[in-house]
């Protein structure tokens, strides 16, 4: 007899296809699949309370850039009303105007379990901006800089690994400390989107293995680490070695 398969605890949900960034390893990129007739918030929060009431209890708010959409912390606060636990969204993090920073920073004061996720590609400028576009490292430690300083947090960072960052693992586990972050979500480049043409930066096999082993030591215990990928019979052809994700995590943005 099957087994029925276990609830579903988290969805993640691409408010937009949107982005103020052109980033060379973007698996949804804008012009494959224009954001055009986006689900207003009335749609999304519907979709957001029968899931919750399904037994979801975490909704990723992602893109695109979650946060060019005006309403963003609209529909948060009512994934919350409708019973979620937990909400994350996801952002590069270069968009922190003043109304954002201080809905963000009320939720998590008030005690709602509103997770920030900053996308970050490195240690230093150099690496992350071969990536996301020259300028981005600072604009978004700019932007990460205006939230904390606005009484907000930084609850995770995500890092999109290649062959032009391995080398920068522990460097940058450090930065996601320095940010507050305690949650590490680390994937690979899949061959989607804009990515198709980063083939010679794409981990093989053998460089994943080294990838796995350095990842748990230089997260230690203090960092909760969710390993995503590599894509499955794409990168990682042994399903039987493919690493699980572990809890709080969502897809490159």
């Amino acid at each position: 007899m099957t087994e029925p398969a276990p609830p579903i605890e988290q969805i993640q949900l691409l408010l937009t296809e949107r982005c103020n960034l052109a980033c060379t390893h973007c698996a949804v990129p804008e012009e494959d699949s224009p954001a055009q007739g986006e689900l207003d918030s009335t749609s999304w929060l519907g979709f957001i309370g029968a899931a919750v009431a399904g037994g979801v209890s975490t909704v990723v708010l992602s893109g695109g850039e979650a946060l060019l959409r005006p309403d963003i912390l609209e529909i948060a606060a009512g994934a919350f009303e409708r019973g979620a636990r937990v909400v994350v969204i996801v952002t590069n993090g270069t968009v922190m105007p003043p109304r954002v920073v201080q809905g963000i920073a009320a939720a998590q004061q008030a005690g709602r379990q509103l997770r920030i996720h900053v996308s970050i590609d490195g240690a230093d400028a150099t690496t992350h901006d071969r990536i996301r576009g020259i300028g981005t490292f600072e604009r978004t430690m700019a932007g990460v800089a205006r939230l904390r300083a606005g009484g907000g947090e930084v609850a995770g960072v995500h890092t999109v690994l290649g062959r032009h960052n391995l080398h920068q693992i522990e460097a940058t586990a450090e930065l996601v400390r320095s940010l507050g972050a305690t949650t590490w979500t680390v994937f690979p480049i899949a061959s989607l989107g804009r990515a198709t043409g980063l083939d010679a930066l794409r981990l093989d096999d053998a460089r994943w293995e080294v990838a796995l082993d350095q990842l748990p030591r230089v997260a230690g215990l203090d960092l909760e680490l969710a390993v995503m990928g590599p894509t499955l019979d794409d990168e990682w052809t042994d399903r039987t070695r493919a690493p699980r994700p572990r809890r709080e995590h969502s897809p490159q943005i």
